[in-house]
């Protein structure tokens, strides 16, 4: 082989193999970016842990947060009309305390009207209702009653002339053997029947569709307990009114004794004696084991 051809040889094997191209270089720096921007993701990602970290600890505040006092339910200003010196009880099935005369001012046409008392039922009488308060003179003619069902449940029933009417329930009920505020509230501008535990609004029903426009004209007797619907237990505090109360006047006034106010037709706080201490003062007479009991005497 003569000496250029050799010479020709090695120049071509350094050509190929010796030095490095463009396109390694490239793919090199290529690397290096692909390594610097993981590295910057990678800084990244601390950098967004820091700030959750960061959020977390400005999330966590507990004290902020913990706003229990405004979610309690504010509990009742009194757990039993204990306030007040006697309590009509002694109610055994066949007990009735009764107005001696005819009460007009419960007429209430188609007025407002409310009641409010304190109860303690000592038993259930499963499939009868309890009879608490009535107004009649006798079905047919307009009447009122509100009892416990068999599940313990408050029930107004109300009709007009010639009994056209319905009823409505609480969806709660009493504890037995355990003082409970009630108030109803019957709206009949706004065609609706209000119920009050414990100062609290238990359920809002539509009036009976029978009962609308129905005007409650007759006179008749007001009754507590009955002489068959087998009420036991005791009341206190009754009061009638001739108006729609609202529910900040039901709970301020409920642990204490009212006699004289605006739209007040009848009270009863049965201190001293079972005759009504309102403006109207109606007597009432007591039979069966209906009497008065000191509130030391539970």
């Amino acid at each position: 082989m003569s000496l250029r051809l050799l010479l020709l040889l090695l120049s071509m094997s350094l050509l190929t193999f010796g030095c490095p191209s463009a396109d390694d270089d490239d793919s090199a720096g290529d690397d290096d970016d692909v390594t610097d921007a993981a590295n910057d993701d990678d800084a990244a990602d601390d950098d967004d842990t820091a700030d959750d970290d960061d959020t977390a600890d400005d999330d966590d505040t507990g004290d902020d947060d913990d706003t229990g006092d405004d979610d309690d339910t504010t509990a009742p200003p009194c757990s039993d009309p204990g306030f007040s010196a006697s309590y009509l009880g002694g109610f055994s099935g066949t007990s009735l305390a009764e107005s001696v005369v005819t009460l007009p001012e419960l007429a209430f046409g188609l007025n407002d009207y409310s009641f409010e008392f304190w109860v303690r039922t000592q038993s259930i009488c499963e499939g009868f209702e309890r009879r608490l308060v009535s107004f009649s003179d006798g079905f047919p003619d307009a009447y009122w009653t509100v009892d416990m069902d068999s599940t313990g449940a408050v029930q107004l029933e109300q009709a007009g002339a010639g009994g056209v009417g319905g009823s409505s329930w609480s969806t709660g009920a009493p504890t037995v053997m355990t003082w409970t505020h009630v108030a109803i509230v019957v709206n009949r501008a706004a065609n609706e029947v209000t119920y009050y535990l414990n100062g609290v609004q238990d359920s809002v029903f539509a009036l009976p569709t029978d009962f609308i426009g129905v005007a409650q004209t007759a006179t008749g007797r007001l009754g507590l307990g009955h002489e068959s619907l087998c009420f036991y237990g005791a009341i206190d505090e009754l009061r009638i009114w001739n108006a729609a109360r609202s529910a900040s006047q039901i709970a301020d006034n409920m642990c204490q004794t009212v006699t004289f106010a605006p739209f007040l037709m009848l009270s009863f706080p049965f201190d001293g004696n079972e005759h009504d201490q309102g403006p109207n003062a109606r007597q009432m007479s007591l039979s069966g084991a209906a009497q008065l009991f000191p509130h030391t005497a539970r």
